[in-house]
Parts: C-alpha cells; structure tokens; sequence
C-alpha cells in the first residue's frame, strides 16, 4: 500500500503491527498526538498517573495462623503459614519447587506427593479474599517468590 504524502510503501502486515502497538500503548495509559510539524508521525505521550490507593499493610500472625490486612483476616493452614512466613523473611529470594518439602514443610510429605500447588492455590485464594491478589509471583520453570510490590508491606508478628 502506498501513501498518498509521502510515497512511503507500508506492507499490510507492518500496519496491523502499527494497530497492535497502537493498542498495547493505550492499554498501558499512553495518549496519542498528531505531531504535524512532522510529518505523518505520531507522538506518545504517558498521561497523568492514576491515583494510587492506599493498601494496608499485609501482618502474619505466626502464633494463631491468621493473616491481617486492614480490618479483613482470613485463617491459614500450617503448611500455608509456614510458607507465607518463609516468603516474608526470605523476600529478594525465588524459592524452588524442588526444595519447598524440605526447606519450608520441614520434609514431612513422602516424596512424589504434590502438596505445593494445593498450597499456593488456596494461600493465594485466602490472600485475594482479603484484597491481595498478587502477593506470590510465580517464576515460571524456577520457582514462587514475593512480588516487588509487596516487599516493605508484609510483616511478620502477633495481632
């Protein structure tokens, strides 16, 4: 195809690139300005950020296996204590699959029995209950770890 401007040729396909990346920079909060003292050119720029609210600190309860954020709580389980307590006190380190039965559980499951994903999976349910989706990333081919947005917010200590 070719434009009427500039006689530059633009493939079909370069065009749909352009649509696609059009989109993933809106999507990103990114506003689209004509620049006409250049040409056919388009300028990008990042809108105002949106207000950040305010989230409450993340607090483990070591003791009594609950965990607190605000006025909302939820109970855990042993295993989902022990391995949010691990997440806390270890928050710049990937924890492996592989050493989670041993490091974390203290190697009480015989091996071969998969009690990781049930854990991960109802800590992160309890978690997003008590409005913290995010809180364990996973690694994909290496691990789980603490995200970043909530190195400074989870503590450990009694209610």
């Amino acid at each position: 195809m070719k434009t009427a401007k500039t006689g530059i040729q633009i493939h079909e396909r370069g065009r749909d690139a352009l649509g696609k990346l059009h989109k993933i920079l809106l999507k990103l909060g990114y506003v689209r300005e004509e620049d006409a003292s250049r040409g056919p050119f388009y300028t990008y720029r990042r809108e105002s950020a949106k207000p950040h609210r305010k989230v409450a600190k993340i607090m483990l309860d070591i003791k009594r296996h609950i965990i607190n954020a605000g006025s909302k709580s939820a109970t855990l389980n042993n295993h989902e204590c022990l391995l949010l307590k691990y997440f806390i006190k270890h928050p710049y380190s990937t924890l492996p699959r592989d050493v989670i039965p041993t490091t974390v559980f203290g190697n009480t499951d015989p091996p071969g029995s998969d009690t990781i994903s049930p854990c991960i999976c109802t800590l992160r349910r309890k978690l997003k209950s008590i409005g913290h989706a995010d809180v364990i990333k996973t690694i994909r081919g290496t691990g789980y770890h603490l995200s970043p947005d909530y190195l400074t917010r989870a503590t450990l200590g009694t209610c």
